[in-house]
């Protein structure tokens, strides 16, 4: 606090406190006094600063503790955030390995393949689409067979009769 709020506060205490006192002359006697009602509020106001205080020294704890959470947080944010840092290189890592499995696998995959005459994805297609053009010709065939055995076997007298 500056002094001149100190010195203020000073002297607003003495003036209410002047404004308060009584004098009275009795037989030639001085008798100084305070206002019963004066005498009163100092006691309430006393109270009150004690009530204050009380509240001030919790509002202090409170914050002392709130900044122990704070702090305590703060911690654990940055452990989770290097956590997190450690794993995220772990993760670029086995990836790297995947990768690298990933490629011999397919080596010895392909490899395998040409070693056992495992065709290749196009040549599989290339057979099936061979394979079902010559199931169409086929039936095609064996229907005209059918359809000519048919024939002859229905005309079987007129061929018997052709040939005598």
């Amino acid at each position: 606090m500056k002094i001149e709020n100190v010195l203020s506060l000073y002297i607003e205490l003495i003036a209410k406190i002047l404004k308060r006192i009584r004098l009275r002359i009795k037989n030639g006697e001085f008798e100084i006094s305070f206002d019963r009602q004066v005498e009163a509020s100092i006691d309430e106001r006393i109270r009150k600063i004690d009530v204050a205080r009380a509240n001030l020294v919790e509002g202090l704890s409170a914050i002392d503790e709130l900044r122990k959470s704070a702090e305590d947080n703060k911690k654990e944010v940055k452990a989770a955030l290097e956590q997190l840092a450690m794993l995220e290189q772990d993760k670029a890592d086995l990836q790297e390995k995947l990768d690298s499995v990933r490629q011999v696998i397919s080596s010895d995959v392909q490899a395998f393949r040409e070693v056992a005459g495992v065709p290749s994805p196009s040549g599989i297609r290339r057979e099936r689409v061979i394979g079902f053009v010559g199931g169409v010709v086929a039936s095609i065939v064996a229907s005209g067979i059918i359809y000519g055995v048919a024939k002859i076997i229905q005309n079987f007298e007129k061929i018997t009769n052709w040939f005598t």
